[in-house]
């Protein structure tokens, strides 16, 4: 089990609702996260990425699929029913998605329940488990919900499936409720993934001063990303085991990996920047 919330574990926020709280869940032999026990209530279980698990990804009781009664019950967080989306479709980078808490829609018990939707990888279940947290939404006086968000996740198109969480207001948070398959799409949605240094680049934070060892296929250290006028930032190069006599990179991955870190944009202009554009590089050369 990756997670598992038992005893004296309750009110236990498992994640969170901030940027890079949510924990990555994956490939464990008996389930993702599992809240074990019938008094173990009010675990928030939010924002976190639960996939390619051998069992389910989030299991109330430690048992089968936990399948939704209309009761705020006893048991495992309450036994938390969990949301079913009715409708979803994709217009361009717009998601728009309809749904209800409970055994049928107009249950007032699941008033005020935060819902969280997640890209499903399509569990053989058939509830979820949730790959990639999109967004969140509130359900109503009702127990509905709509959620109407921008995409921001790249892979999601026809035929995808889409899955989500139920969170009451005392914490208590269910299963992933069934596999939705996306079947309306229009339009195209061009997503970047990138690494976003817009916060280090505002305060200045070049990596100046600093020094990274890259221990991967060497360095092209003269290469125009790591040049500071006519020196190279690679202050040094070693390499260990290899045949090849030279230290610098002849396949090119060691480079990419170098300018993720601490390129400086020169060789395209600016377009593509590492994270620290001021650090100085030690190539330790490991592999051809």
């Amino acid at each position: 089990v990756g997670i598992k919330l038992n005893g004296y574990a309750g009110n236990t926020l498992v994640g969170g609702i901030t940027s890079g709280a949510g924990n990555l869940v994956a490939n464990n032999l008996y389930g993702g996260i599992v809240v074990a026990g019938d008094t173990v209530v009010g675990n928030a279980i939010l924002g976190n990425s639960v996939y390619s698990n051998n069992g389910l990804g989030l299991n109330l009781g430690y048992d089968a699929v936990t399948v939704n009664n209309g009761l705020v019950g006893s048991g495992a967080n309450n036994g938390m029913d969990y949301p079913v989306i009715t409708s979803a479709s994709l217009s361009g980078c717009g998601l728009s998605i309809s749904g209800y808490v409970g055994s049928a829609a107009n249950q007032s018990a699941f008033a005020n329940a935060r819902i969280e939707i997640f890209k499903s990888n399509n569990d053989s279940s058939g509830y979820g488990e949730g790959q990639a947290y999109i967004g969140y939404t509130t359900t109503d006086f009702s127990g509905n919900f709509t959620f109407n968000g921008t995409l921001t996740i790249s892979s999601l198109g026809a035929g995808g499936k889409l899955t989500a969480t139920a969170t009451d207001p005392n914490g208590n948070t269910s299963e992933f409720g069934p596999n939705f398959q996306l079947a309306s799409v229009s339009g195209t949605c061009a997503i970047s993934q990138f690494v976003d240094t817009t916060k280090a680049t505002q305060l200045n934070l070049t990596g100046s001063g600093v020094t990274v060892a890259v221990i991967d296929s060497g360095i092209t250290t003269q290469h125009a990303d790591f040049m500071n006028g006519s020196n190279s930032r690679g202050i040094a190069s070693a390499k260990f085991g290899l045949l090849n006599l030279t230290t610098e990179d002849v396949y090119g991955h060691g480079t990419h990996v170098a300018g993720i870190i601490a390129g400086s944009g020169a060789a395209s202009n600016g377009l593509y920047r590492g994270m620290a554009p001021g650090a100085s590089l030690v190539n330790v050369k490991v592999s051809n």
